[in-house]
């Protein structure tokens, strides 16, 4: 679950059984986009736009605040935990590794932590 204070009063849950991300306001429920394969980690970056770790398919997505989704990174072993620092750069902590990936804005992966 994220709540990410440009969507103030919205909280994000991804739903690992029917891949989808929720976002649940004060008004209701609404199906927000879909996190593919056993989705886990959801993170947000400056621009509000949420990322989300897609442990069973490899990937991470990104949605922007309108809804449009575009792969992120893919090839991934399980992508699950994601954090941004404050320069922007997106940590992704692997399930079946151990190891935390760094990408930095345009996508770009290095190896942090083995």
């Amino acid at each position: 679950m994220v709540n990410n204070g440009s969507r103030a009063h919205n909280l994000f849950v991804a739903d690992l059984s029917s891949g989808n991300i929720y976002q649940l306001s004060a008004d209701g429920q609404s199906t927000f986009g879909s996190g593919g394969r056993s989705p886990h980690g959801l993170a947000f970056d400056s621009a509000g736009n949420l990322f989300v770790a897609s442990t069973g398919s490899g990937v991470i997505y990104e949605i922007t605040p309108d809804g449009a989704q575009s792969i992120f990174a893919s090839g991934l072993s399980a992508p699950y935990g994601l954090a941004f620092d404050r320069a922007g750069d997106l940590f992704e902590a692997d399930l079946n590794s151990g190891n935390i990936y760094e990408f930095t804005p345009d996508g770009a992966r290095s190896l942090r932590i083995r």
